[in-house]
């Protein structure tokens, strides 16, 4: 799955005006969106959105998705200090797009989905003449964990794993973006992946 989601997301990338058909199935619920997420990748053909301290650098809370809107309940890094941030975008006419009027207009597609697992939304922006792509790969869980993992120990009395979220500020899964040098991408340092501005 990791290689098909990849593959998207490079797609995504190689071609700004990608047609976007969003989920295989055309009937799918969007609401079936709606819960937490955890940020799991970000690529993107501006190298400098993927720096720290960006503006791209939100990390995913949960999501929630109405007849007319999406809900993008996120944090931020500022001054070291974690701060939540909601982010409203509105449905369009065409399905599985919205609008967010966010440092200008953006286009957000839904691209695929599998409501247990993950889901993908591509972004469009653009700003004076540049069109930037950004992809964005959500997960349900932080990381992939093996079977009968469990994130927090069970306590002394041998209950069950702690429920909940741990803080969501942080370094997102991985970043992968498109390079001249390497369209491909390369693995750098601290599991992100590096980019060249194009």
């Amino acid at each position: 799955m990791s290689l098909l989601l990849l593959a998207t997301g490079l797609t995504l990338l190689g071609s700004p005006q990608a047609l976007h058909q969003g989920p295989q199935d055309s009937n799918f619920n969007e609401t079936l969106v709606s819960g937490d997420w955890f940020s799991a990748a970000l690529a993107s053909n501006r190298l400098r959105l993927l720096q720290e301290g960006a503006d791209a650098q939100l990390f995913i809370h949960s999501i929630q998705v109405t007849p007319g809107a999406l809900q993008l309940h996120l944090h931020r890094k500022v001054n070291g200090t974690c701060v939540p941030v909601m982010m409203v975008a509105n449905k369009t006419k065409r399905k599985f797009q919205y609008l967010m009027e966010y440092g200008g207009q953006k286009r957000i597609f839904l691209e695929e989905v599998d409501p247990k697992s993950y889901v993908i939304f591509c972004t469009h922006h653009k700003e004076h003449g540049k069109e930037t792509v950004l992809v964005n790969l959500f997960s349900k869980c932080r990381r992939p964990r093996p079977p009968g993992h469990h994130p927090h120990p069970p306590d002394r009395a041998g209950q069950a794993p702690r429920q909940g979220h741990p803080a969501r500020c942080g370094s997102p899964g991985k970043t992968l973006g498109h390079s001249q040098q390497d369209p491909g991408g390369t693995l750098g340092t601290g599991g992100h992946l590096g980019a060249e501005e194009l």
